[in-house]
């Protein structure tokens, strides 16, 4: 039968003192963060597992994490949860993963179950519940909130939408376009709402007038972009560019432009954001915006291992960039 791993050979691996390694498992006081480093490669490596306790407390470490994401098929949510792995994968943390299904009730019904599991932080990616709400369910409980609008309470880890949006529709506007349409995501999500302003920003800056009857809807999904876009079409409005809030909104654009018998890039240029693999498959593949999603995912991840122990979080959120590839033409 194997030793049974304790505290004593969890100090030993990280050099540290056996009450350093308690002080970290009941979170009693500062520690600092070479040393909480340490500590948790330590459990990693010797496979130590804290032994239950029979009366909770908030600030002991039950080495598990939450996180609520929109739903499993939101093409992001892959995208960050590899980055959150990536990092999880080198500590002894256990994950617990739920859905919301961009449902508030649902939302604020999971936070409270991830609360009751008494869990030592959580990363909320999007949705729905304001921040006071969280608070009131979460109260001391160290959260994290990833790819949406601060309210001033939680910290909020997001890209720039805004500029993602102004640098998509300037790159169509210096080769030449000035009908650029916009398939614009949902009203009420904040990253439509953002990247819609960037793109009237950069027609704002060029000197061209916003044009509301170049805005379609795409909800972010291909399929209402695609009729959109083909009701568009058949209402014979102008234009020689089409600037989609997301990818998946632009592969609908594109197959509209291709039942209306446009070709691309020769009659309509198109740019998305997100830069899914995809993007790189479809004919002609996909110019975009390249959201660092799965570097998100391992920004949030340290960042809310830092909150747990009160060390300080200093990350920079890696800059968006275009991925030219060929579905963008001079005008």
């Amino acid at each position: 039968m194997p030793k049974k791993v304790t505290i004593y050979d969890v100090a030993a691996e990280a050099n540290v003192s056996p009450s350093t390694v308690s002080r970290y498992l009941n979170r009693t006081s500062y520690i600092v963060k070479e040393k909480v480093d340490a500590i948790e490669a330590a459990i990693f490596t010797t496979g130590f597992k804290p032994r239950k306790r029979k009366t909770s407390s908030k600030k002991v470490r039950n080495m598990k994490l939450g996180i609520l994401v929109p739903s499993y098929d939101v093409p992001f949510t892959h995208r960050l949860l590899s980055g959150v792995n990536s990092v999880l994968s080198q500590t002894s943390y256990e994950l617990i993963i739920e859905t919301t299904m961009w449902d508030r009730d649902r939302e604020l019904k999971e936070l409270q179950a991830m609360v009751n599991s008494e869990l030592d932080a959580i990363i909320m990616v999007c949705g729905l519940a304001t921040e006071a709400k969280i608070k009131e369910i979460t109260e001391d409980l160290p959260v994290l909130l990833v790819l949406r609008e601060q309210e001033g309470i939680f910290p909020v880890i997001n890209i720039d939408n805004e500029l993602g949006g102004y640098v998509a529709t300037t790159h169509l506007i210096q080769r030449g376009h000035r009908n650029i349409v916009h398939v614009r995501g949902a009203e009420d999500n904040i990253d439509a709402n953002q990247r819609f302003a960037g793109y009237k920003r950069a027609l704002a800056s060029a000197g061209i007038k916003y044009d509301p009857r170049l805005v379609i809807d795409g909800a972010f999904e291909s399929q209402l972009a695609m009729e959109s876009m083909m009701k568009l079409c058949k209402e014979k409005r102008f234009f020689t560019a089409v600037f989609a809030g997301n990818d998946l909104s632009a592969l609908g654009a594109m197959q509209g432009l291709d039942r209306s018998g446009l070709k691309i890039p020769n009659n309509v240029s198109v740019v998305g954001f997100d830069d899914l693999p995809i993007c790189e498959y479809y004919i002609p593949r996909l110019t975009t915006i390249k959201s660092p999603l799965s570097e998100i995912g391992e920004i949030a991840t340290k960042y809310v291992l830092d909150l747990i122990s009160n060390n300080p979080t200093e990350y920079e959120i890696p800059p968006i960039e275009i991925i030219h590839r060929n579905s963008v033409a001079m005008a």
